[in-house]
């Protein structure tokens, strides 16, 4: 078994926390347009059920454009990596 001791570099990856609407599950055709959104952004994507995702930020895109496009879609999201705190203060 494998056990991380430190971060040598951090990626500048930043990961978002996604509820999607109740119609828009990953699995259905609304869901699946929505995904494709997401990484037309510039987002990678990964599925942790039919209703929450992760999205993985890289460093290149603007994190306050993927915030807005969340919040105007009007999904449920939380910052992940790094905290809203972290960035906020």
């Amino acid at each position: 078994m494998y056990d991380l001791h430190q971060v040598v570099e951090p990626s500048g990856n930043r990961t978002i926390r996604v509820i999607l609407l109740a119609d828009s599950k990953a699995d259905t055709p609304p869901g699946r347009k929505e995904i494709g959104r997401l990484k037309a952004l510039g987002c990678d994507i990964e599925g942790m059920n039919n209703a929450m995702l992760s999205l993985i930020v890289p460093p290149g895109v603007h994190l306050a454009t993927i915030a807005a496009y969340l919040a105007d879609a009007g999904h449920q999201w939380e910052y992940a990596n790094p905290k809203y705190a972290d960035l906020f203060g």
